[in-house]
């Protein structure tokens, strides 16, 4: 960890992996971790592009005893706890991080090379919110249009025939994804995540299958907190427990 950037270190999974990363800028929350859940157990070898700190890629590993996993961050700070955590969490026998640009087509990486590749792509365009002070938090969080098409470009290149692909997105941004992921993925699922119920969605998980012609499905909503405000038991399964979405 570079000197001069003070990091915090938190608690993911109910306190079953602790987390370093920095207390300003970008940090990692729920959206890692219901990423993290949305990986199926079939994979054997899966690649997280623009990786962070690992959170979501540790959550994996952990959940997944048997898969090995790649993570790709350009952020060199990012880059560096990340491998930090892997070993604060012992778990550098199954997850490794490489420091590169995925723009770029990491050297270290091959077409058709892993069985699941998943993402949380940044969230906005430049234009639709104001420039953020932070160099870190506004390379995380914004992204030009046609950029975004470059991550599901590469993450097929990635992928194995009929391999499978999650991300998490902002649910508003659903019309724009659609067309994107349907130029080389099928048989979306879709998972609306609810705040609450009476709520609108403010997030979606996309699964899909490189290649694939089947149709697309809705599948029944995550509520995040009960009727009480509390968490819902779905949230603490996934959150605290470490349990998969049903994708």
């Amino acid at each position: 960890m570079p000197k001069g950037n003070m990091v915090t270190k938190d608690e993911f999974l109910g306190g079953k992996l602790l987390i370093q990363q920095p207390s300003q800028g970008h940090r990692s929350g729920h959206d890692a971790v219901l990423l993290a859940a949305s990986v199926p157990e079939s994979a054997r070898h899966i690649c997280e592009l623009g990786s962070g700190v690992g959170v979501a890629s540790l959550c994996a590993a952990f959940r997944l005893g048997h898969v090995n996993v790649t993570g790709v961050e350009v952020n060199q700070v990012h880059y560096h706890l990340a491998q930090e955590n892997t070993e604060l969490n012992q778990l550098s026998s199954r997850v490794q991080f490489i420091c590169d640009d995925i723009y770029q087509k990491p050297e270290g990486l091959k077409a058709a090379q892993f069985d699941h590749v998943f993402f949380n792509p940044p969230f906005y365009a430049p234009a639709q919110v104001k420039a953020l002070e932070d160099a870190s938090k506004e390379q995380a969080h914004h992204i030009e249009a046609d950029h975004l098409d470059k991550w599901f470009k590469y993450a097929a290149y990635l992928l194995k025939a009929k391999a499978s692909l999650s991300v998490i997105h902002r649910a508003d941004a659903i019309d724009m994804l659609l067309p994107i992921i349907k130029r080389r993925f099928g048989g979306l699922k879709i998972l609306p995540i609810y705040g609450r119920n009476g709520q609108s969605a403010n997030r979606i998980i996309i699964s899909g299958q490189r290649d694939s012609k089947a149709v697309s499905q809705i599948l029944p909503p995550l509520y995040l907190q009960n009727e009480a405000g509390g968490p819902s038991v779905a949230a603490e399964a996934i959150l605290r427990g470490g349990a998969a979405l049903a994708l």
